[in-house]
């Protein structure tokens, strides 16, 4: 088979579940499976991230961009909200969230 074809075939699947899932998402067909997670799950995936490992990689991460920790999260959430498609206002955004703004510069005397 050519790659060419493969790639018409995958994107063809592609379309087809696009096409499922706003049928699902308008309550014209059933979703063919669900996930529930218990209260338990949803701890342990919570005390999963309060591992020191994960704490330490994001104080390495923003000592090195030189950001404090708060400004590096909030900079990789806005950009995992861009790549999903997630629009977030601009007059919500704050310092530091990539946005060009408008600045003052100052005169030399």
């Amino acid at each position: 088979m050519k790659r060419g074809r493969v790639k018409e075939m995958l994107f063809d699947d592609l379309v087809e579940s696009i096409k499922e899932a706003g049928k699902i998402h308008r309550g014209e067909m059933p979703p063919s499976r669900k996930f529930i997670f218990a209260p338990g799950d949803i701890k342990a995936i919570r005390e999963g991230l309060n591992k020191p490992m994960v704490k330490e990689a994001l104080r390495r991460a923003s000592k090195h961009d030189r950001r404090s920790v708060g400004n590096l999260i909030e900079v990789l959430m806005l950009d995992y909200c861009r790549k999903i498609g997630v629009e977030v206002p601009e007059d919500e955004l704050g310092p530091g969230d990539g946005v060009k703004r408008k600045t003052t510069k100052l005169r030399k005397e």
